[in-house]
């Protein structure tokens, strides 16, 4: 892959879909790759421009958990048995309410 091709791969990722990028890709820049060779560079830009999904939510839990501790909110995270992010529940309570 050249990176004229990555920087196509990175302008219309999650604008189009896996095969009409492959389409485009194909057609524009006179190639012939597959859509699962598109598909890999495209979630691996989207990693590299936004981060991990799981490692950011689990991130944010973190920052919230934390939150949580200093203004009394409610926090609950659950994890996969591999200690991955599942999801998270927070509730911010509001001083009115008290």
């Amino acid at each position: 892959m050249t990176s004229n091709i990555i920087s196509e791969i990175d302008k219309f990722k999650g604008k189009m879909s896996d095969s009409n990028l492959t389409d485009y890709i194909n057609k524009t820049l006179f190639t012939s790759f597959t859509i699962s060779q598109i598909k890999y560079q495209a979630e691996r830009l989207m990693n590299i421009n936004f981060g991990v999904p799981n490692i950011d939510a689990y991130n944010f839990s973190g920052v919230r958990e934390k939150a949580s501790k200093e203004n009394g909110a409610f926090v609950a995270i659950k994890l996969y048995n591999n200690n991955q992010f599942q999801r998270a529940l927070y509730l911010p309570i509001s001083p009115d309410i008290l």
